[in-house]
């Protein structure tokens, strides 16, 4: 999921396609609360200053998302099955651009980069201890 992938009317729509890969599920929402990052860093200063408690923002959407999957386990159990997911998802969206670059994308949008970019964000995530 992406940050262009939110309708804003009375109540927030998410449309939620991730590239239309089949993924686990909680694979999604990487590149979103990646994007949201790279946004509060860089984006205009009035969405700065809604996204100024990112961590919380990002807690209540994971726990939100997560919701849906309370059948499947609890939410501690939950929470960590979605971590691991996101620990995996530099590892995904690199494997993702790698097989979408050479069917035609844009050469503009330099989704070539991504690829060692997201295989470098993977390696130092995996060199910083918890």
């Amino acid at each position: 999921m992406e940050t262009w992938q939110i309708i804003l009317a009375e109540q927030p729509c998410f449309l939620d396609c991730s590239d239309n890969c089949l993924t686990h599920p909680f694979l999604s929402l990487f590149l979103f609360f990646d994007y949201l990052e790279g946004v509060r860093a860089n984006g205009r200063e009035s969405i700065k200053q809604l996204l100024s408690d990112e961590a919380t923002i990002r807690q209540e959407l994971t726990l939100s998302y997560l919701a849906a999957w309370q059948d499947y386990g609890t939410e501690v159990d939950l929470v960590a099955e979605f971590e691991v997911a996101q620990s995996l998802g530099p590892i995904h969206v690199a494997l993702k651009f790698a097989r979408l670059l050479p069917h035609g994308f844009d050469s503009q949008w330099d989704l070539a980069g991504s690829v060692p970019q997201y295989l470098k964000k993977f390696i130092e995530q995996s060199e910083t201890p918890s």
